[in-house]
């Protein structure tokens, strides 16, 4: 691979971050929502606090991309507190404020709402601490590499669907897939710790190499046997020999492990369990990528290679906010060497160990990443 390709291939992860950066219409959206929303829990509720988490923290917005918002408040219940927000917002703000599902029964309940004007989304919690933002507003700073090469693969992925499966998304904690902040974990962890990452010192062809080495390494990574860790020096752990008393024990388990930053008893990886296929769909992209590089075609984007985009013309700004969509590759399963996860269907079974009737509409409900397998509203970290 020449030079040339690989300045190439950085220039584009350059472009590309700045044509995802918020537009002034995008960034106007998101702040008259928060402060509709600061306006409308403070008249409610005085002494209490509103402060935006997630990508809104962090700024690590993709176009459509919605705002998280916690509310803290001292000696109150979060469920009651939630009620009384959604009654006062439909009562006082219905013409600014469309009210929407209150989650009541998630880990973390969770109010979504929508903006009247815009369509933009905001999930509002209550007492909820999210250690997320503020350590990945710091690995910014320490990795400004991170920004692009986040923006770049989460839009990737967004964009992917398996043929076999369509209900998998990739990117989505809630169907078993990946949360953004196990990516950001990820790559950060491949910047630190990974000696072949730390040899690319050439700004000029960096993030080219940072792109390509990222997806190389973890299309083949041992997640099964190793845990990655911030709190050790080496930055691995062996699951099998338990080198580090004060893990959880799931920790040792198979599958995805990443052992929170700020709180060793923690794993950010905790709702994914499909490490098969985000392993196989990262190898894909790798075999892409390399290929149009390798190609060397001055009439195609190397990017285009991994991601679509909705046309437009060249002098038109992109969609903004719902408007902006992501065209979906639809990807052979089996052609990936990707099989499905098995469901275990004991617990539809009787006495005798028969499995009775109709048990196929309820597996279909039950599979790891089937609509409502797990409780909705739930976040991951």
């Amino acid at each position: 691979m020449s030079r040339a390709n690989l300045e190439r291939l950085t220039t584009e992860i350059k472009q590309f971050e700045k044509y995802l950066a918020p537009t002034p219409f995008e960034k106007d959206a998101r702040e008259g929502l928060f402060k509709k929303i600061e306006l409308a829990v403070t008249q409610l509720i005085p002494d209490a606090s509103v402060a935006p988490y997630g990508s809104y923290e962090t700024q690590l917005l993709l176009p459509s991309s919605d705002i998280d918002v916690s509310i803290q408040v001292i000696g109150r219940n979060p469920r009651n507190i939630l009620r009384d927000v959604k009654k006062h917002i439909r009562k006082y703000h219905y013409d600014t404020m469309y009210t929407g599902e209150l989650v009541l029964q998630a880990v973390v309940p969770v109010f979504h709402l929508r903006d009247r004007q815009t369509s933009l989304t905001a999930d509002i919690t209550v007492q909820n601490t999210v250690s997320s933002s503020s350590r990945t507003v710091a690995w910014l700073v320490e990795y400004p590499d991170l920004k692009p090469l986040f923006l770049l693969l989460k839009h990737a992925l967004l964009g992917i669907r398996l043929h076999s499966d369509p209900y998998y998304e990739i990117m989505n904690p809630k169907r078993s897939g990946v949360a953004s902040y196990s990516l950001i974990c990820l790559i950060v962890h491949y910047f630190k710790y990974n000696h072949k990452a730390q040899t690319f010192t050439d700004s000029a062809i960096r993030l080219g190499e940072l792109l390509l080495g990222f997806l190389s390494f973890y299309s083949v990574f041992d997640f099964d046997g190793i845990g990655l860790t911030f709190q050790t020096e080496k930055g691995y752990y062996d699951k099998a020999i338990r080198e580090y008393d004060y893990f959880n024990q799931s920790f040792h388990n198979t599958g995805m492990t990443i052992v929170n930053p700020d709180d060793p008893n923690a794993n950010v990886a905790r709702a994914t369990n499909t490490t098969n296929q985000f392993q196989a769909i990262l190898k894909w992209m790798h075999t892409q990528i390399n290929t149009a590089v390798n190609e060397d075609d001055t009439r195609h984007s190397y990017l285009a290679s991994i991601i679509t985009v909705e046309a437009h013309p060249v002098d038109v700004s992109r969609k903004s906010l719902n408007d902006y969509k992501f065209p979906v590759k639809y990807l052979d399963s089996k052609a990936l060497g990707v099989q499905l996860q098995p469901v275990d269907t004991s617990k539809f079974a009787d006495k005798k160990g028969v499995v009775k009737r109709g048990t196929a509409d309820k597996v279909s409900r039950y599979h790891p990443y089937r609509r409502g397998s797990r409780r909705r509203g739930q976040k991951a970290q």
